[in-house]
């Protein structure tokens, strides 16, 4: 099993501070097998991991302590009856594309007072808000050959945008693949700062606990493209990634 990256080190060791995970049943949003080891080997008695974006046949695998499934997590309680004393997920906030209505669904999984811990990041008004991931002639990652420029997604149109992927000699069939997926996939959360922050603070279910913020990057002095500035224009373009840690009702 590969280790641990960097990143998910430091958001677990920000979130273990001060917590006691000594026989607790952990839901680990996000697939990841080696957070559910991390989990276990703090106490925990039972972790369930699964994927919040994940369209496949409804599959349950339990090996030991850690139940694998590949439902929503919102959908957990469709198959289970179990309650969760801590819901746990490391850059999956950018996956839910309905993060409110999912949010109620995650309630109803967990016990009393139990802690909801969820990053994000990249978001859509980052630079990489477009997590462009797209298998062409060769494959475009957001993280590794990113074919978009830091916040094009935001003042490019589409056409704009693939006229200088054509210019820089991007294959015509990938151009068409990444500007399906970035302007028009439905697999594409298009939640704003401004948008997870509305929802964090109205949310009913939760006691709003803790909101932290990473910053990084310097938005770029262009106007974002019509029909954006009336939505997108009054909150902060650095925030690259958002911590929402909350309490049960």
């Amino acid at each position: 099993m590969p280790p641990l990256k960097d990143y998910q080190s430091t958001i677990l060791k920000r979130f273990g501070e001060g917590r006691s995970f000594g026989g607790a049943k952990i839901l680990e949003v996000g697939g990841e097998r080696q957070t559910a080891e991390w989990f276990l080997e703090r106490g925990a008695e039972e972790v369930w991991v699964c994927d919040p974006s994940l369209k496949l046949p409804s599959s349950v695998t339990h090996e030991g302590p850690i139940t694998l499934t590949n439902n929503f997590a919102q959908d957990i309680w469709q198959i289970t009856d179990q309650k969760f004393d801590f819901v746990f997920g490391i850059a999956v906030l950018e996956h839910f594309c309905s993060l409110a209505s999912h949010l109620s669904e995650l309630r109803r999984i967990m016990k009393r007072h139990a802690t909801l811990y969820l990053h994000g990041g990249p978001i859509w008004t980052f630079s990489k808000g477009h997590h462009v991931w797209v298998r062409g002639t060769r494959q475009y990652h957001f993280n590794n050959f990113d074919p978009i420029l830091p916040w094009e997604h935001l003042y490019a149109c589409p056409d704009m945008m693939a006229d200088r992927l054509v210019r820089e000699g991007f294959p015509d069939t990938d151009v068409r693949a990444i500007i399906d997926f970035i302007y028009l996939s439905s697999n594409l959360s298009r939640l704003s700062y401004s948008d997870l922050r509305s929802i964090f603070l109205d949310d009913t279910h939760f006691y709003q606990r803790q909101w932290i913020e990473v910053h990084n990057g310097t938005p770029p002095d262009g106007s974002l493209r019509p029909g954006l500035e009336a939505r997108f224009g009054k909150q902060p373009f650095t925030v690259r990634a958002v911590m929402m840690d909350m309490i049960a009702k």
